[in-house]
């Protein structure tokens, strides 16, 4: 295998797996986020940007996580699949930035928060790409005593904190006699 040979290299095939896949995406990809032409790949000499299939490959992995050619690529794994990124070591924040995993968690918090108040139904915490969905667990008839227990002791204890009877400076109160 020569110098000129690429049958050897698989960032070549990887490359052309990866536009053969998603042309339309990854040529969006690279015009908008790193202003150059996919197509200067075909061209002599690379074209202007003397573009080249491991220069695909640098910017390819260079992309935001929310791209075009990142996102299809996620939207296609199987449940299996992400199962199997999920228990990998991550690097970094994942495909979405640090700011989209701050907004769910503060949604979740607020989920959270609101079921306790008993304002909503059951929590369901907003996925995430890359993360496959927990099961539900179900609990044992004698767990679920214990935690009627608990719940009676505490109310003995403490009263009713359950939230029902929470008044919110900021929500109108019924019984005002205003309105």
């Amino acid at each position: 295998m020569g110098p000129g040979d690429r049958r050897g290299d698989r960032r070549f095939f990887s490359v052309e797996r990866l536009i053969a896949d998603y042309p339309k995406q990854l040529e969006y990809d690279l015009r908008v986020h790193c202003r150059l032409d996919l197509r200067d790949l075909w061209r002599d000499g690379g074209g202007a940007s003397n573009m080249t299939h491991r220069l695909v490959a640098v910017l390819f992995d260079g992309l935001p996580g929310e791209c075009l050619t990142k996102t299809a690529i996620r939207d296609k794994l199987t449940d299996e699949e992400l199962a199997e990124l999920a228990k990998k070591d991550r690097q970094g924040h994942g495909p979405w930035s640090r700011t989209n995993l701050q907004l769910a968690e503060i949604r979740d918090y607020l989920a959270i928060l609101a079921r306790g108040m008993r304002v909503t139904g059951d929590f369901q915490p907003v996925p995430r790409p890359g993360v496959a969905a927990k099961k539900k667990r179900r609990i044992g008839p004698a767990q679920l005593e214990h935690l009627r227990r608990l719940a009676a002791e505490h109310e003995a204890q403490y009263g009713d904190t359950s939230g029902r009877g929470l008044v919110l400076p900021f929500a109108p109160r019924s019984d005002s006699g205003t309105g």
